[in-house]
């Protein structure tokens, strides 16, 4: 069985290869998907290297106005706490985590100041097992693996991912199903 730790340094390429993912936020907690005890100190670094064509600036979505509170349950199976936002270079992440405290289970949304398929295909070429999802905003990305999706539509690029202790030993088609569907239920409510 894959640990948690791995799924999160695949998530975390993903979520890094369109910037270099550091963060200096100071509000961050033990159930910090990017801080987590579970996962290497530096766990985007760890993963590979940064694309060429990485991105800077801020993007233009914040990705807390896609992920709601209520999508993020409906993904988990659980309540949530409020959400937290993790900044990186050229990318924010929106995430949440149980509100009974509970480790290493998160939903997450991050959003890019990258756009376009190009952009996408480069961050998620992390991802040994990448697929393409058909009808799903302009191109799109999953991974089962890594518990990752990715998708460019119009000037937006978006990666969501949902992590649950229990899910990494369900069947890769389910994995694969609820991320799916998480992504289009964002695509529909933005």
């Amino acid at each position: 069985m894959r640990s948690l730790a791995t799924a999160s340094v695949l998530l975390l390429a993903l979520l890094g290869a369109c910037g270099d993912g550091g963060s200096d936020s100071s509000d961050t907690d033990a159930t910090d998907p990017a801080t987590s005890s579970s996962a290497p100190t530096d766990p985007v670094t760890s993963a590979g290297p940064v694309p060429t064509e990485s991105a800077t600036g801020e993007p233009k979505t914040d990705p807390c106005d896609l992920l709601t509170k209520g999508m993020a349950e409906a993904a988990l199976g659980v309540p949530v706490g409020k959400p937290k936002e993790q900044p990186g270079e050229g990318n924010l992440t929106c995430y949440y985590t149980p509100a009974d405290g509970t480790k290493n289970v998160f939903a997450l949304l991050t959003t890019y100041a990258a756009s376009g398929e190009k952009a996408l295909m480069t961050a998620t070429s992390e991802f040994p097992d990448a697929k393409r999802v058909p009808d799903l905003g302009d191109a799109a990305l999953v991974s089962r693996q890594g518990h990752a999706i990715g998708v460019a539509v119009d000037d937006l690029i978006f990666a969501i991912s949902i992590l649950k202790a229990d899910s990494l030993t369900e069947d890769p088609a389910v994995v694969e199903a609820q991320l799916v569907t998480l992504a289009s239920t964002v695509l529909d409510a933005r």
